[in-house]
């Protein structure tokens, strides 16, 4: 019998029915996109036309915007380790398994106008980057932020901000079933000596990221306000100069409070980090994934039930066990893994001190197929079948 090698790199307290959500201490999470039912339809729709796809990529984030895209701080720190937040190693395990593998979160695979992303752009211009950007990436999902130039330099020939040009690009996605999420863009500083364009931004500004908001309900796409996490932690204190943001920590994926709670010494490009991080975590788990809708906004309901995830499934190489429910503190819960002929392959016992427990089992030694895991509760037990695609 070929021996299992497994790899259960982390006991540590899990993701729990929030996914992602709840390891820093500050209200970032409150923030974060909202998934309800009607959003989850929507993309299971985007997601099964995006499998008639032949070739592209599984888990592969493709981003549109302009130089707050495209700067080093945003979505290029994943290609290190986050940090600051107590769940580090779910956060690092989840992203090394889906969007940042292949190299796809280095410069060279996620930044530029062959990308969609380019300092300096406005919304027409992203638009003609689409086609080209969908043709080469072959993403699942992209993320679009953009219109804060258009606000500083537009007028007539390209015109000020405006969901219509929005809403092509958006077409544009959904034809090939990729699953958008729109963001508000920033604040702007037009008090700041490096803004010229003389008229106040706010006017053309907010009612821009309002109608964002109103077509991305309209749409039933998930949708993050930047914008007012930006003015409800430190506004325009927050920018160094009349657009772009402070930096905070070694990198856009430090998660301390000290990024994250706002203010002089945070950054927006932090907090954007890590609400995509968010959105993306929730759009695999129940579109992807088809974790149940409730398990992610009834936390309270399922810590007082008993059970075991696992996601991705099928998966290749790697996938993560979650055991979760309510038994006494220091309960020992076992996983097992077993042959379809019911042998046993491997076990792993361990106590915990919180309601849930995380395992994270490679599998690059064995051969595609069917596995069982069996974990242990106190006196109860639950089965899963798990599926090895290579």
């Amino acid at each position: 019998m070929k021996r299992i090698v497994l790899f259960f790199l982390c006991f540590t307290i899990l993701i729990n029915a929030q996914g992602l959500r709840g390891g820093s201490s500050t209200d970032i999470d409150d923030y974060c996109a909202v998934f309800n039912q009607t959003i989850i339809d929507t993309l299971k729709g985007l997601y099964a036309k995006w499998q008639l796809n032949p070739g592209w990529n599984t888990y592969r984030v493709a981003l549109l915007g302009n130089s707050n895209t495209y700067g080093n701080r945003t979505w290029e720190p994943f290609s290190h380790t986050p940090t600051g937040v107590s769940n580090q190693a779910a956060i690092r395990f989840f992203k090394d398994s889906t969007f940042a593998k292949n190299n796809w979160v280095a410069p060279e695979n996620c930044k530029g106008s062959a990308h969609g992303n380019q300092g300096g752009a406005k919304i027409f211009e992203i638009n003609g980057w689409v086609y080209p950007m969908l043709a080469a990436d072959k993403p699942m999902v992209a993320t679009l932020m953009a219109g804060t130039n258009n606000v500083n330099v537009c007028g007539g020939w390209c015109a000020w901000p405006d969901t219509m040009e929005i809403n092509v690009i958006l077409n544009k996605l959904l034809a090939v079933g990729v699953m958008p999420i729109i963001l508000s863009i920033p604040p702007i500083n037009d008090d700041d000596p490096s803004w010229t364009a003389g008229h106040d931004a706010d006017t053309i500004l907010i009612p821009f990221n309002n109608k964002l908001k109103i077509l991305a309900e309209q749409r039933g796409l998930p949708f993050i306000d930047l914008y007012t996490w930006c003015m409800n932690h430190g506004g325009t204190g927050l920018l160094s100069d009349w657009a772009h943001s402070n930096n905070c920590g070694a990198n856009g994926a430090v998660f301390s409070d000290s990024c994250l709670q706002g203010g002089e010494g945070g950054s927006f490009y932090n907090a954007w980090n890590y609400m995509m991080l968010i959105a993306i975590n929730d759009i695999f788990r129940y579109v992807v994934w088809g974790e149940p809708l409730e398990s992610g906004l009834q936390d309270r309901m399922r810590a007082e039930q008993s059970g075991i995830h696992v996601r991705p499934n099928p998966f290749n190489p790697s996938t993560m066990i979650t055991v979760y429910g309510t038994v006494d503190d220091q309960s020992v819960v076992a996983a097992e893994l077993y042959s379809l002929k019911g042998n046993l392959l491997h076990t792993v016992n361990g106590r915990r001190d919180n309601a849930y427990y995380s395992f994270v089992f490679n599998g690059a030694g064995l051969p595609s197929g069917v596995y069982i895991a069996r974990v242990k509760i106190g006196g109860k037990q639950y089965f899963r079948k798990i599926i090895l695609q290579k």
